[in-house]
């Protein structure tokens, strides 16, 4: 059976100041792996990090190069929203891709620890 890969398409994510700061200075973060991806190629565009009056950094997924993502990424994120409740929300759209490919969404937005999909 084909292994099954995920990609984000779209979407974006809104983070608190400070541990945007504090995450991409991490050498093993999660956080950092999609904001700051390393794998994007010659012509990959990667994410737009838009910082505002606000108290957080939005980064835009929409029209950028995929970004891969590790097989575990949806314990990764959910440990992610656990840690940082209330400062991380937002909606991303992944291909998941194996001999077929679909997208969903991924809603962060509540403010239990539940990641929602549809």
């Amino acid at each position: 059976m084909e292994q099954a890969t995920f990609h984000i398409t779209g979407g974006y994510l809104e983070i608190e100041k400070t541990i945007f700061a504090k995450e991409l200075l991490r050498s093993q973060s999660f956080l950092k792996s999609i904001i700051k991806p390393q794998n994007l190629g010659q012509n990959g565009k990667p994410p737009l990090i838009v910082k505002s009056d606000s108290s957080m950094v939005t980064v835009e997924y929409n029209n950028v190069s995929d970004i891969k993502l590790a097989d575990n990424y949806d314990t990764e994120l959910r440990n992610a929203k656990m840690q940082f409740k209330g400062q991380l929300k937002g909606r991303l759209t992944l291909r998941i891709s194996s001999y077929n490919a679909y997208h969903i969404t991924l809603d962060l937005n509540s403010d239990d620890d539940k990641i929602k999909s549809n």
